[in-house]
């Protein structure tokens, strides 16, 4: 505790005559046993432990002032080095390079820093965390098993930025590597740049875990073998996330890989690559929130669908390539890549959907209570769902529609399937208008398979013909893949009233029947009487 307490007085005296910037740098040996205070000016008279650099230069330092601790690429670990507080200072922490990296070894004691505010004091405050080519290592606490964000003033401004660092084997019950407690303002930034983020593990968001407002960017990193063991990965709720060349393998989790509830803040993922993650329930991504996924391949992933959309705003595909994928969770097994619900809104182009399976329905993607999708440029090739149990149908597998009033426009784009049923249908359509322009298809007829009494289909010629026949079973879906195109059955004025004609008609003829019966059965009666 008195460590503590004269770090945090240190570290808050300044000099309010000093106005411009400067930026000390600081050396640390651990290796230094006769050093002289103040420390840190070369490597020979370096600063064992980063609480002793700070306090050594704390008297100096000012708002105005930038220190930078040079690690080299020794190992530092002990009390001296973890369960660090900081806020009002803009520190940075660095190894020698990416091929000389320091080691943060925090040896499974909590974590390595807290950053905070002075919620008593209401000016603008800055707090700046720099890390950059660093091991981190061993931590473990409750929330934030390296870097813990706890932030109760709307007026602060908290900066955390890992660049070239390598996270490994941190746990937290939130947050195995970061993890955000209190933040009441976008003005708590996250940027993590270049770095590896492996093996971390915790309840929910194993690499990074937030429930309040902060902006989360992720910028060429890989984060491979992470465990949720309840939810997530990367967890974030009312935040604005950016992700750019961030590379997801390996994960697994209970639920969710990636889980975004961003209300109505833009989410962007561009040039994602997702692979072979795991999970048991759920999905591998939930997104609320307008969401552009481009220049993304998401591959190789099983146990859910890989995208649950579940906002009433819009998801846009672009570029994007969605492959062998499957979906297996018993009576969730819908949507080999997308599940689509909620009033929500689709648009893909220039994109695959590839030998993806669900094990129920929709073995590309399942609208469930979507109202607008389209697509242009779009191969749905060798998708899959099990066939009936009389081994002779496929139904719905690349796109199952169950989306009363779901508009669904497909232009330019291509339907093949492997024949894993004498008779298969890549799309099922049931509550919906479909419109096909422009279609490829190795299906023939059997390319739409129909609800009779709620899908309505439209298209050029050369898409539709022969598509959607009018008999229907008693479950209300086409028995063959002939006939002509399929509309509601809708009726004019003058077809309802011919049919309440006919059975105003109708209806008299049989009163007209059992009159006559009636009069001939008494006139019998009388003559025998007689």
């Amino acid at each position: 505790m008195i460590k503590y307490l004269i770090l945090f007085i240190y570290l808050n005296l300044f000099i309010t005559s000093s106005k411009s910037t400067t930026v000390y740098n600081l050396f640390l040996n651990p290796n230094c046993t006769d050093f002289t205070i103040p420390c840190g000016n070369d490597i020979n008279n370096g600063c064992p432990d980063i609480t002793t650099a700070l306090l050594s230069y704390g008297e100096i330092e000012t708002k105005e002032t930038s220190v930078v601790l040079n690690l080299g690429d020794f190992i530092f670990s002990g009390i001296n080095n973890t369960n660090l507080l900081l806020f009002g200072r803009n520190i940075t922490i660095k190894g020698s390079s990416t091929l000389n990296m320091a080691t943060i070894d925090i040896d499974n004691n909590g974590n390595f820093f807290t950053l905070t505010d002075d919620n008593q004091n209401s000016s603008n405050q800055s707090t700046t965390l720099n890390l950059q080519y660093l091991y981190l290592i061993g931590g473990n606490a409750s929330i934030g098993g390296v870097i813990t964000i706890n932030s109760s003033s709307s007026w602060s401004q908290i900066y955390l930025s890992m660049d070239s660092v390598n996270a490994m084997g941190n746990t937290a019950n939130l947050g195995g590597v970061v993890g955000l407690v209190n933040s009441s303002s976008l003005q708590t930034v996250v940027n993590l740049t270049n770095s590896e983020f492996n093996i971390n593990t915790a309840d929910e968001g194993a690499v990074f875990y937030s429930k309040t407002v902060s902006r989360l960017v992720i910028i060429n990193c890989k984060l491979y073998q992470n465990n949720g063991i309840k939810n997530g990965v990367i967890t974030s709720l009312n935040g604005n996330v950016g992700m750019r060349n961030v590379n997801f393998d390996s994960n697994s989790a209970r639920q969710y890989i990636i889980y975004m509830n961003n209300n109505n803040r833009t989410l962007n993922l561009n040039g994602m690559t997702f692979y072979n993650n795991q999970i048991t329930s759920g999905s591998h991504i939930y997104l609320y929130g307008p969401t552009y996924l481009t220049n993304s391949q998401l591959t190789h992933n099983r146990g859910s669908t890989v995208i649950h959309y579940a906002s009433r705003n819009q998801l846009v595909i672009i570029n994007s390539t969605f492959d062998s994928n499957v979906n297996n969770i018993g009576d969730h097994g819908k949507g080999g890549a997308l599940f689509m619900s909620k009033n929500t809104s689709l648009v893909v182009t220039s994109s695959n959907f590839t030998n993806n399976y669900a094990s129920q329905s929709g073995g590309a993607i399942y609208f469930e209570k979507s109202k607008k999708a389209t697509f242009d440029n779009v191969n749905f090739i060798g998708n899959t769902v099990p066939t009936t149990t009389d081994g002779q149908f496929n139904y719905g597998s690349a796109i199952h529609i169950r989306s009363i009033k779901l508009s669904l426009n497909i232009t330019n784009s291509t339907f093949n399937s492997y024949a894993l049923a004498s008779k298969t249908f890549p799309i099922v359509c049931n509550y919906a208008k479909l419109v096909l322009n422009n279609i490829t298809t190795n299906a023939g007829n059997q390319l739409v398979f129909c609800n009779a009494k709620s899908c309505d289909l439209s298209g050029d010629s050369s898409s539709i013909n022969g598509l959607c026949p009018s008999t229907t079973t008693t479950s209300g879906h086409s028995t063959t893949g002939g006939g002509t195109p399929l509309h509601p059955h809708k009726f004019t004025g003058a077809q309802a009233a011919g049919i309440i004609i006919g059975a105003v008609a109708g209806f008299g003829i049989v009163l007209v029947i059992i009159y006559f019966i009636y009069k001939q059965y008494h006139k019998r009666r009388y003559q025998t009487l007689q």
